[in-house]
């Protein structure tokens, strides 16, 4: 049995529709109909039942999930027993993040990492988005953390968590018409002036694409590549910014700003492990995309 197709049958099982399964795995309706017809022809029986507007698990296909999922567990048990054991010769990664996914998710990994591996030395280049892309193209680096879609081809990836936009404003400017951490109307925030992310940042994208479908032309305070620095102009009481939401709850932590949702349309996309599709993930890189899955995949 081949399990690498196991998390494609996952997702066609969970969305019933192969058409919106591929598009949430990234990849035509036509390869993954073929994924499946290649499962379905090795074990000789359909595992899913075609109907009119959905797919549903045959019981065949059922007994497949969880025969394929035992069978995960049992090569991840043999793959940590032999890392276990070739642990005592030091190795290295190398880890392409943004300095602000950095400075947030790493402290939090690779301190739960080390406790399993301490023989491996993480080594981290710290650039934008497209950068982090191309290290990996170029081989410099193993593995990048960077929001999907990629701005190039060539990668296989593995998704993380889903992420969303946030608004970050000073204190009581959107309370107390607004909770904290609620979606809130863009009309409220539209007549102050805006701190932004420069082009290629994915949150960017997102606001521009909302101005641009309704028609919007909000006064920009100043465009940044530094969301520290869209979070001091806000403490600064100059303008609201509009920023992820993984930096913006944790910047309000000190309780010195409020965060609120961007409005909810287009408001979503995923951060995903990448790596090159002609390249296949060593035990040790497996087993740290785990960890990131642990601590901050979405529950």
């Amino acid at each position: 049995m081949d399990i690498k197709y196991l998390p494609y049958i996952l997702k066609v099982a969970e969305c019933g529709n192969i058409s919106k399964a591929a598009e949430q795995l990234y990849i035509s309706q036509p390869a993954l109909s073929r994924c499946i017809q290649k499962i379905e022809n090795d074990i000789g029986v359909p595992i899913f039942e075609r109907k009119r507007k959905e797919v549903v698990l045959t019981d065949a296909g059922k007994c497949y999930l969880e025969s394929a999922k035992k069978m995960q567990l049992l090569e991840r048990e043999m793959q940590d027993n032999i890392l276990h054991i070739t642990n005592l010769i030091k190795s290295k990664i190398v880890l392409a993040m943004s300095p602000e996914r950095v400075a947030y998710m790493l402290p939090t990994v690779l301190s739960e990492f080390h406790k399993l591996y301490p023989n491996v030395e993480i080594q981290t280049i710290e650039r934008n988005v497209n950068t982090c892309e191309v290290t990996v193209i170029r081989g410099e680096a193993d593995i990048a953390v960077v929001p999907l879609p990629t701005h190039y081809s060539g990668f296989c990836y593995d998704v993380i968590l889903q992420e969303t936009v946030s608004v970050v404003a000073p204190i009581g400017w959107l309370t107390p018409k607004y909770e904290i951490g609620a979606p809130v109307d863009f009309s409220d925030i539209y007549k102050w002036p805006l701190i932004i992310l420069k082009s290629g940042a994915r949150a960017r994208t997102i606001f521009d694409e909302y101005c641009s479908q309704h028609n919007l032309n909000p006064t920009i305070l100043v465009e940044t590549s530094s969301m520290d620095a869209a979070v001091n102009f806000v403490r600064s009481k100059m303008g609201i910014a509009i920023i992820p939401t993984f930096y913006a709850k944790n910047v309000a932590r000190r309780e010195d700003v409020d965060f609120f949702l961007f409005p909810q349309e287009y408001n979503r996309w995923e951060l995903g492990a990448i790596y090159r599709e002609d390249k296949e993930l060593s035990i040790l890189e497996q087993a740290l995309i785990r960890v990131f899955h642990v601590h901050f995949g979405n529950k």
